[in-house]
């Protein structure tokens, strides 16, 4: 939800260029539940501010590690 911690699963691109590399933690700054593809979420990572998809997130709580 707003304002709630988390990292980025895998590495976050625009246009072949890597903006967040896989676990850099970020900021959610808006949830966006009505997107014809699901939940996503407007995360400011270092340097900039990516839409992503619910399951390119993880929690910082969550400590499950493949």
């Amino acid at each position: 939800e707003t304002r709630e911690k988390v990292r980025a699963r895998l590495s976050l691109a625009v246009q072949g260029e890597v903006l967040a590399q896989a676990g850099t933690e970020g900021e959610v700054l808006r949830v966006l539940r009505d997107t014809p593809t699901g939940v996503h979420y407007q995360v400011h990572f270092p340097g900039h501010v990516l839409q992503v998809p619910e399951s390119a997130l993880a929690a910082l709580t969550d400590t499950t590690e493949d």
